[in-house]
């Protein structure tokens, strides 16, 4: 498993920044981020992230799943 870390620095587009960073990780298929998990605080940024990551896939592709730090097991 390998594990990133990345700095965003505060700001009004925060979620936008880390949608377009996570983006910029390889994957096999640009349409099939199924496979990978993003882990946020709270429920809330749960919806922040899925918002801004929505604004930048296509719509025929598979998303990540996104979990609260509580849920992630």
């Amino acid at each position: 498993m390998f594990l990133q870390t990345d700095f965003i620095p505060p700001s009004r587009d925060f979620w936008q920044q880390a949608a377009k960073k996570f983006l910029q990780n390889d994957t096999d298929s640009p349409l099939d981020w199924s496979a990978w998990r993003i882990v946020v605080p709270t429920f809330t940024h749960v919806l922040s992230m899925r918002q801004a990551l929505h604004a930048l896939l296509p719509e025929n592709c598979l998303p990540p799943l996104i979990h609260t730090m509580f849920a992630w097991k």
